[in-house]
């Protein structure tokens, strides 16, 4: 995951950025606590705008992940 992300400007303090998705990928992400974010950016920080349209960033519960895996949430992490 591109370290920009990790800290992406709409995450919550306790979230972490998930992925980018759109409407018709967003139901296949697990995470019951999952919430859409607006701009959803690329690996340089740039925002996708144009190039993935339609897209944004999802976030999930840190607790949530803590609970499923925590070797996972030390990879999502700032």
């Amino acid at each position: 995951m591109a370290e920009f992300n990790k800290s992406h400007p709409e995450r919550g303090d306790d979230e972490v950025f998930i992925t980018n998705a759109d409407s018709e990928s967003y139901p296949g992400v697990g995470w019951k606590s999952k919430r859409k974010g607006v701009t959803a950016y690329d690996q340089k920080g740039e925002p996708l705008g144009t190039r993935w349209h339609g897209s944004f960033p999802v976030f999930a519960k840190q607790d949530e992940i803590r609970q499923h895996d925590p070797k996972i949430l030390k990879g999502l992490m700032p």
